[in-house]
């Protein structure tokens, strides 16, 4: 079963805010990073997903 777990607020188990992450995947628009908590040896993975782009300089001439 698949736990959605609410964002920000540290490790899903524990609540520690010192958790680990690892590198970020990234597929399509979505990025995902495999996360630890050392204090409770939880393990998750935490998902992002790309809202915008913005353009730092137009290159378009």
């Amino acid at each position: 079963m698949l736990d959605i777990i609410p964002m920000g607020q540290g490790c899903p188990c524990c609540r520690n805010h010192q958790t680990e992450g690892g590198g970020l995947t990234v597929k399509d628009d979505r990025a995902y990073q495999p996360m630890f908590c050392p204090d409770c040896g939880a393990e998750w993975q935490d998902i992002y997903r790309l809202e915008q782009r913005v353009l730092k300089e137009d290159r378009s001439r």
